[in-house]
């Protein structure tokens, strides 16, 4: 993966770790009354995570216009860096290329 995609990626990653938090910390701030084992306490935050990652994975999807969701006068929308380039490799979906960061992420 070049680097203004892996970058690009890299930032994305930590928004969405911060936004888990803060859902879980939400979640249990919201319903502290209830009794929460630890096993629960344990699997809230990677599942919300996981959601956040099939939500990025569709959004991504959709500026790429993988499965034509997209209106017909669309035919999807470039991420380019600072040097206006596309941060794709070769022809490959920015929904593809998430889902190549997540699995090199969880693997390394």
């Amino acid at each position: 993966m070049n680097k203004s995609a892996l970058d690009f990626f890299k930032l994305i990653d930590g928004e969405l770790d911060r936004a888990a938090k803060e859902i879980k910390n939400r979640v249990f701030s919201e319903y502290r009354n209830m009794p929460w084992t630890h096993e629960q306490r344990m699997k809230l935050q990677p599942l919300v995570r996981k959601e956040l990652d099939y939500l990025m994975l569709g959004l991504l999807g959709d500026i790429d216009n993988v499965g034509c969701v997209l209106p017909e006068d669309y035919y999807g929308w470039l991420i380019t860096n600072r040097d206006n380039q596309d941060i794709r490799d070769e022809n490959q979906d920015y929904s593809d290329m998430w889902f190549e960061f997540l699995y090199e992420k969880h693997n390394e």
